[in-house]
Protein backbone atom coordinates (compact mmCIF):
# COMPACT_ATOMS: atom_id res chain seq x y z
CA UNK A 1 0.00 0.00 0.00
CA UNK A 2 2.96 2.34 0.83
CA UNK A 3 4.75 2.00 -2.30
CA UNK A 4 1.36 1.93 -3.74
CA UNK A 5 0.76 5.31 -2.28
CA UNK A 6 3.50 6.81 -3.09
CA UNK A 7 3.50 5.93 -6.62
CA UNK A 8 0.22 7.48 -6.75
CA UNK A 9 1.45 10.64 -5.37
CA UNK A 10 4.50 11.08 -7.62
CA UNK A 11 2.29 10.22 -10.70
CA UNK A 12 -0.19 13.42 -9.31
CA UNK A 13 2.22 16.04 -7.78
CA UNK A 14 5.19 15.38 -9.91
CA UNK A 15 8.79 15.32 -8.96
CA UNK A 16 10.03 17.21 -6.19
CA UNK A 17 13.56 17.08 -7.10
CA UNK A 18 12.67 18.29 -10.70
CA UNK A 19 10.57 21.02 -9.40
CA UNK A 20 12.69 22.54 -6.98
CA UNK A 21 15.61 22.28 -9.70
CA UNK A 22 13.67 24.60 -11.86
CA UNK A 23 12.91 27.22 -8.72
CA UNK A 24 15.26 29.91 -10.73
CA UNK A 25 13.41 29.80 -13.80
CA UNK A 26 10.14 29.86 -11.59
CA UNK A 27 11.68 33.50 -10.12
CA UNK A 28 12.93 34.48 -13.25
CA UNK A 29 9.17 33.97 -14.74
CA UNK A 30 7.88 35.99 -12.07
CA UNK A 31 10.05 39.09 -11.96
CA UNK A 32 9.89 39.61 -15.43
CA UNK A 33 5.91 39.61 -15.66
CA UNK A 34 5.21 41.09 -12.47
CA UNK A 35 6.55 44.80 -11.70
CA UNK A 36 7.77 45.73 -8.88
CA UNK A 37 8.13 42.00 -7.39
CA UNK A 38 10.65 40.98 -5.03
CA UNK A 39 11.84 37.64 -5.05
CA UNK A 40 14.69 35.82 -2.89
CA UNK A 41 15.51 31.82 -3.50
CA UNK A 42 18.29 30.44 -0.79
CA UNK A 43 20.18 27.68 -1.98
CA UNK A 44 22.51 25.94 0.44
CA UNK A 45 25.93 23.95 -0.55
CA UNK A 46 26.24 21.66 -3.68
CA UNK A 47 25.65 18.30 -3.03
CA UNK A 48 27.95 15.29 -4.11
CA UNK A 49 26.57 15.61 -7.40
CA UNK A 50 27.19 19.54 -7.51
CA UNK A 51 23.69 20.50 -7.37
CA UNK A 52 22.79 23.35 -4.87
CA UNK A 53 19.59 22.10 -2.21
CA UNK A 54 16.87 24.54 -1.91
CA UNK A 55 16.54 26.09 1.26
CA UNK A 56 13.92 28.99 1.00
CA UNK A 57 12.05 31.32 -1.31
CA UNK A 58 10.45 34.52 -0.48
CA UNK A 59 8.20 36.37 -2.87
CA UNK A 60 6.45 39.95 -2.38
CA UNK A 61 4.12 40.72 -5.70
CA UNK A 62 4.80 44.47 -6.19
CA UNK A 63 0.46 44.63 -6.63
CA UNK A 64 0.41 43.87 -3.02
CA UNK A 65 3.25 46.15 -1.89
CA UNK A 66 1.39 49.08 -3.73
CA UNK A 67 -2.00 48.07 -1.93
CA UNK A 68 -0.09 48.19 1.10
CA UNK A 69 -0.37 52.01 1.74
CA UNK A 70 -4.40 51.26 1.38
CA UNK A 71 -4.36 48.69 4.38
CA UNK A 72 -5.30 49.01 8.16
CA UNK A 73 -1.98 50.00 10.22
CA UNK A 74 -2.92 46.50 12.34
CA UNK A 75 -0.90 43.27 10.58
CA UNK A 76 -0.77 39.80 11.69
CA UNK A 77 1.27 36.72 11.03
CA UNK A 78 0.23 33.02 10.19
CA UNK A 79 2.42 30.16 10.37
CA UNK A 80 2.06 26.47 9.13
CA UNK A 81 3.91 23.39 9.31
CA UNK A 82 4.02 21.38 6.41
CA UNK A 83 3.90 17.73 6.75
CA UNK A 84 3.50 16.05 3.63
CA UNK A 85 5.58 15.85 0.80
CA UNK A 86 7.25 18.87 1.44
CA UNK A 87 9.12 19.15 4.81
CA UNK A 88 8.95 22.57 6.30
CA UNK A 89 6.75 25.84 7.48
CA UNK A 90 5.05 28.21 5.08
CA UNK A 91 4.69 31.58 6.85
CA UNK A 92 2.35 34.50 5.64
CA UNK A 93 1.76 38.03 6.74
CA UNK A 94 -1.73 39.59 6.26
CA UNK A 95 -3.17 42.76 6.46
CA UNK A 96 -6.99 43.72 6.38
CA UNK A 97 -8.12 46.70 3.54
CA UNK A 98 -10.95 48.98 3.26
CA UNK A 99 -13.26 46.25 2.56
CA UNK A 100 -12.34 44.38 5.61
CA UNK A 101 -10.97 42.19 3.58
CA UNK A 102 -7.36 40.00 4.29
CA UNK A 103 -4.94 40.88 2.27
CA UNK A 104 -1.52 38.60 1.75
CA UNK A 105 1.47 40.71 1.78
CA UNK A 106 4.65 38.55 2.22
CA UNK A 107 5.25 34.73 1.86
CA UNK A 108 8.31 33.04 2.57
Amino acid sequence: MRRTRAKVLKDIMGDDVMGFERILDYKGEVLGTNAGTSCVVNLGEPNALCKSIFQSFYICFGVLRNAWVHCRKCIGLDGYFLNDVCKGQLLVVVAKDGNNQMLPFEVK
